[in-house]
Formats: C-alpha cells, sequence, structure tokens
C-alpha cells in the first residue's frame, strides 16, 4: 500500500515531463485520480493494517472523515479548466441568477429597449460576428498601447449568465447569448457602459461536465437583425433595435438529429438574403439556409434530413439540395457531427463559397445551393474540429485539431468545375483544442495545447513555442497578437518567427473562472467575457 503512495510520488516528475498528444489534460487527470485515491487508502491502512488501538484508530481516522464530510457540504459541483483541473464551486458563493439580480438591482436596469433605438451601419472596425467580419480574427482598427505604467482599469464590469458565447459589437450595441437559470438568454447591451438593453429568452439548458451550462455560438449582426443560435439547436432571428422575434426555427428537432457531446456551437452566418446554421448531419455537410425575411428554408446539405413531420408540413426548397458528392470516404455515424467551428464565407480560387470545417471534414460549399464543391476527411474520435480554418491565395488551406491529430496543409486546385486536393504536409507540431491560429506575415501562431508556437505554413515546421496561455484566443491588429488567456490575462506578443516577444500584459478577467470566450476588439475597445463576468477596457490609452 505504501509502495502504491510512493510510486505515485515518484511517478510525477515523469508524468509531468511527458508531451502527451492530450496535452496537459492527461498527467492532470492520473495527478488528480493518484490524490483521491490516497485518501480512502490511506484510510484502509488505519483501519485494517495498523497495529493501533481502536481509540488510535479512530482518532487516525477523524480527520480525514472531517475532510470528506467538509468537502461533500461546502462544494456545490466543479468547473474544470481545460486541461481538466477541478476547480471547486463552493457553497458560498452567490450564483450567477442572483449576481446578476444584484447587480440590476443596484444599476435600476430594466431590461427593456428604449421606444426609439437608432440602429448603426456597420463599419469595417466593428465586429458583427465571430472573430470579426470574416471570421479570421485580424481586427482593423487604432494602434494599441502595451506599456502602461499602472495596468488598464476596467470602463465597466457586470456580472452575466453562462456559456462561451463571444460578442458582437456593431456601434454603441453588443450581443451576446448566456445561460440564466433555465432558459438561453439573447441579450443586447449598450457596449460604452454595459448597461442591459433588452433580452429575448426561452427555455433551453444544455449541461454538460467539462463545461457546464450555457451555450457556445456567437451572436450575428445583419443590418437590424441578430441571429443567434443555442447549444440545443435554437435558432432565433431577432431585431436588434428591440429584440423583437420575427422567426425562430430548432435545428435538431427540424432534423431529427441528437445534441453533440459539447453542445451546438457554431455560429450563423450570413450571405445575401440567407443565413446559414450548421445542424451538422450524421457525416457532416449539415448546412442550412433560411430566408432572412421568412425563416423559409432554401436548402439543406446532403448530409441532412427533415424530420417526418417537419417533411411533409414544409414546402419544397426554393434551389435543389445537395447531392451525395464527396461522401464515399466518409462512412455515417449514429451521433450528429457538425463540429465546433463555423462557417465562414470567402472567395476562394476565384470562385465565392462558404468553407466549413464540420465533425469529418473540410468542405467548400456554393453560398446559392448548398452543393459540396470539394472536401477534404478530418477528424478525430469526439469530432472536436473547433479551429477556422486558414486560407491562402494560392489554393492551401491550413486545418488544425487536438485530440491527438495535429495539424494539415493541403492544396486545392481547380480546373473548370474539377477540384484536386493533395496533402502538402501533415504533423503534430500545432493542436489547436478551443481556439484558432492566426496567419500573420507569412506565419502561422496558434496555441498547442495552451502553449503558444510559430509554425512555417511552407513547412509545417515549428520555428518555436513558448509562453503557456493555456486554453485561452487569440485576436491579431497592426501588427500585434492580442491574447486573451484562460485564467483571465490580456497579453501582447510581438509576431517574430525567430523568438518569442511578449511585450505585455494585464488582468483583464479574474483569474478565479476560467476564459474560454473569445473576446471582441472594436476601435480600441477590448471586450472580454466569461461565464461569470464581462468587462470593457480602452487599449489605446
Amino acid at each position: 500500500m505504501f509502495g502504491t503512495l510512493a510510486a505515485f510520488l515518484i511517478s510525477q516528475p515523469f508524468l509531468w515531463s511527458w508531451d502527451s498528444l492530450f496535452g496537459p489534460s492527461i498527467p492532470a487527470l492520473v495527478t488528480q485520480s493518484m490524490a483521491i485515491v490516497s485518501v480512502p487508502l490511506l484510510m484502509l491502512w488505519i483501519l485494517a493494517f495498523s497495529q493501533w488501538s481502536w481509540t488510535g484508530k479512530l482518532l487516525g481516522l477523524l480527520p480525514f472523515v472531517l475532510l470528506i464530510g467538509g468537502l461533500f457540504t461546502s462544494i456545490r459541483g466543479f468547473d474544470p479548466s481545460g486541461d481538466v483541473w477541478l476547480d471547486p464551486i463552493w457553497v458560498w458563493e452567490p450564483t450567477q441568477a442572483e449576481r446578476i439580480a444584484e447587480h440590476k438591482a443596484q444599476t435600476g436596469e430594466s431590461g427593456t429597449a428604449a421606444s426609439v433605438v437608432t440602429v448603426e451601419p456597420i463599419t469595417p472596425e466593428d465586429s458583427p460576428a465571430y472573430r470579426g467580419a470574416n471570421r479570421d480574427g485580424i481586427v482593423i482598427g487604432p494602434e494599441l498601447r502595451s506599456d502602461w505604467p499602472t495596468p488598464p482599469k476596467a470602463l465597466w464590469q457586470r456580472p452575466v449568465g453562462g456559456g462561451y458565447a463571444s460578442m458582437a459589437v456593431v456601434g454603441n450595441r453588443l450581443v451576446t447569448i448566456e445561460q440564466r437559470d433555465d432558459d438561453e438568454v439573447v441579450v443586447c447591451y449598450e457596449a460604452s457602459t454595459g448597461h442591459e438593453l433588452w433580452l429575448h429568452s426561452y427555455k433551453a439548458k444544455f449541461v454538460e461536465a467539462m463545461g457546464g451550462p450555457g451555450p457556445r455560438s456567437t451572436p450575428t449582426i445583419d443590418g437590424d437583425l441578430v441571429f443567434a443560435q443555442g447549444a440545443e439547436g435554437e435558432l432565433v432571428c431577432l431585431e436588434l433595435g428591440t429584440g423583437q422575434v420575427r422567426w425562430s426555427k430548432n435545428l435538431l428537432k427540424l432534423f431529427d438529429l441528437p445534441n453533440t457531446q459539447w453542445g451546438i456551437t457554431s455560429s450563423p452566418l450570413v450571405v445575401d438574403q440567407k443565413v446559414i446554421a450548421n445542424a451538422g448531419g450524421r457525416r457532416g455537410d449539415g448546412l442550412v439556409a433560411f430566408e432572412i425575411a421568412t425563416g423559409e428554408l432554401v436548402w439543406k446539405g446532403a448530409g441532412l434530413s427533415l424530420s417526418k413531420t417537419d417533411a411533409a408540413a414544409a414546402p419544397a426548397p426554393a434551389t435543389p439540395a445537395t447531392d451525395d458528392s464527396g461522401h464515399a470516404q466518409i462512412a455515417e455515424s449514429e451521433q450528429n457531427r457538425p463540429g465546433y467551428s463555423s462557417p465562414m464565407l470567402a472567395t476562394f480560387l476565384g470562385v465565392r463559397q462558404i468553407i466549413n470545417f464540420d465533425g469529418t471534414a473540410v468542405r467548400g460549399i456554393d453560398p446559392d445551393t448548398g452543393r459540396v464543391l470539394w472536401f477534404h476527411p478530418y477528424e478525430n474520435g469526439p469530432a472536436v474540429n473547433v479551429a477556422q480554418p486558414i486560407l491562402f491565395e494560392d489554393g492551401r488551406v491550413f486545418i488544425s485539431a487536438s485530440y491527438g491529430v495535429g495539424s494539415a496543409m493541403i492544396r486545392v486546385e481547380r480546373e473548370g468545375d474539377s477540384w484536386k486536393i493533395e496533402t502538402l504536409w501533415d504533423n503534430k507540431n500545432l493542436r489547436c483544442k478551443f481556439t484558432s491560429p492566426i496567419l500573420c506575415d507569412g506565419y502561422i501562431y496558434g496555441l498547442d495545447e495552451g502553449i503558444l508556437v510559430c509554425i512555417d505554413p511552407k513547412t509545417g515546421e515549428r520555428r518555436w513555442k513558448r509562453g503557456r496561455y493555456y486554453h485561452g484566443q487569440l485576436m491579431l491588429t497592426n501588427g500585434l497578437l492580442v491574447i486573451l488567456t484562460e485564467d483571465g490575462r490580456c497579453v501582447f506578443v510581438k509576431p517574430n518567427p525567430d523568438e518569442h516577444q511578449e511585450i505585455g500584459q494585464f488582468q483583464a478577467l479574474s483569474d478565479d473562472h476560467k476564459t474560454w470566450n473569445p473576446p471582441a476588439l472594436v476601435r480600441g475597445k477590448l471586450y472580454a467575457r466569461n461565464h461569470h463576468d464581462m468587462a470593457c477596457y480602452d487599449l489605446t490609452k
């Protein structure tokens, strides 16, 4: 028994020097399991094998009993980090609903929009969607400071509901989606003050062990409308000025699909007069298009089939659904496989198309018909493709995933209506788990299981690996990487393929809670949130 405990201790240095394909999560799980197992082993030794008197045994067991009893009565639950460290949630901590109610009472928020609301036009400096208008994390805006004499103070900070959405910011409107009690809530805030203007709620509560409760998708603002997708498949079209509902659909019910392990996560994409959403499909190819004005179905991917009820009631799509092109190499699964990245619009090799990295492949899709133009299979066991692909003008596409996979560079070639794909390289030098990489001056920067790396896209060679930012998020503006780390720091890194150059940082959100939500950076203002709080900082002063 003591040999087992000694083996636990001796193994620790070797365990933490191991570069697991899954990053630090495996050592963290093993270490915590060892600690948990050690307690009953010690208790068993005291009770069954020690030569102590019964009084001594009872006194020896008492501290363990008190410890276990105290933990059971004082811990409400756990909030795992991206590397699966179990942070306790204490019973004396106020719930998010209690914190939000107290904040509203103090500020006098009513959650009701003004009777006359001016909707401002979208400019290149706005961030109307996930990771910006182009979904590439590259921000147009003023130069930022990184050398404050003292850390910047928040212009405002407030409690928010659960979930891991980012924020869409246009003019003085900020929209996100949260979990509040048993409802998912699309909320519009005043960007300059953090004051709640309106909210739209509906019954939905997705919960899973790692992330807890809450939606994961980022709303999209288009003109005077907002499109938001919840973790249980609810897609809503709302008026930006008032929060009034234009229409809503539940994608999982519409296509008779089970939910995914970590919920529906993809953010809606607006193309022309259509909104594109990712429902999934049991072999991928699960995008679906609806008319913005009416919510009527326009097209659906070949991986989707309408439920019998909806198929009988729904009118025929205005354009043909996709055929089965490209599905021969992808077996149908019993699970829904939408992946966890978001569709994006691009003109690639001279063709306007939607690029979507779902749970089975990266695909180029005709935005008018939903037809698959080209595809490349790429998946891991849990179908967790999260990172947004990076497109190159010469037809290369960079993709990355975690869970033992890594990264690949493929080349797509086009001759008329024919498309050809080849893999240029494939390695494990960058494993993007929750985050998306950034392309800057010909090099790729991304978080490899929480550590920043620089990759040469020509060869896949890793130039360097430095700076542990855990499972944070990256943006690029004016030649500067802005990283919001999992422990709530805002870090500034000068991209340099020869060395890691961190030039400043400050604590933007408390490190008491993990920060997985991608930030938004608009006109020099950093909007940061996690599943507890949201804050705004001016990074130009």
